[in-house]
């Protein structure tokens, strides 16, 4: 809905002849976007802290969902490949209240379209700020409400117990191939650290590195990336 709002006020400024400059001078826009660079700023520096203290505790944990990604945001400061060339596009404003109970004063709510490459691979999110104090021109009195998580897939074979993404140990789930992370965007190595009980102990799994926050579709005739030991 909020998307749709601000389409509508884009339609309207654009009628009433007022330019997209015209719009980011509004100060509010301008505090939320240094906030946002400053939080992105985090993110590309694989600053786990600052990019975690900047957001809203309950906006970092994994979307629930009938197959639960894995969390591995803090495997940012292990990522081997930060996002780079980050460009921040304003998208709309509109306004909440910060009393979860939908009571008190409104404050202003903003979302910008965050994009970047990483390892050279196109890649884009949302991220979205809440004004919680009364300086719009304070980053500290900007919270990220809408953070740049993102869920990316991986693959696992059922000869691999136990993997790490970027540090962080999953268990994988069997059967079952299919095993969703929730992370920041990165590139990260995917590797194996336990195998199951009846695999050699000498068998060799290649360790991957896996993206998150890019869209990497195989082609029909490519097989998936997946961690799995090397036949011989």
């Amino acid at each position: 809905m909020r998307r749709a709002l601000a389409a509508v006020v884009a339609s309207t400024l654009a009628l009433a002849g007022c330019a997209a400059t015209d719009v980011e001078a509004d100060p509010t826009i301008e505090g939320a976007r240094a906030a946002v660079e400053a939080y992105v700023d985090a993110v590309a520096s694989l600053d786990l802290d600052t990019a975690n203290a900047m957001t809203d505790a309950r906006a970092l944990a994994a979307p629930s969902a009938s197959s639960p990604a894995d969390d591995v945001t803090a495997a940012l400061p292990n990522a081997i490949a930060a996002i780079e060339d980050p460009w921040i596009a304003y998208e709309g404003i509109d306004f909440t209240r910060l009393d979860p109970d939908g009571q008190g004063e409104t404050t202003d709510v903003v979302w910008f379209t965050v994009s970047f490459t990483i390892a050279g691979i196109a890649g884009a999110d949302h991220v979205q700020v809440t004004r919680i104090g009364d300086d719009e021109g304070d980053v500290g009195d900007w919270l990220v409400t809408d953070p740049l998580l993102v869920e990316a897939e991986s693959f696992v074979d059922e000869t691999i117990a136990v993997a790490s993404f970027g540090g962080v140990e999953i268990e994988t789930v069997g059967g079952n191939a299919y095993q969703p992370v929730w992370g920041y965007p990165a590139l990260y190595v995917h590797e194996a650290i336990a195998l199951a009980p009846d695999v050699p102990s000498d068998a060799v799994v290649t360790p991957l590195e896996v993206p998150i926050g890019v869209t990497i579709e195989p082609r029909w005739d490519e097989s998936l990336r997946m961690l799995q030991v090397e036949e011989r």
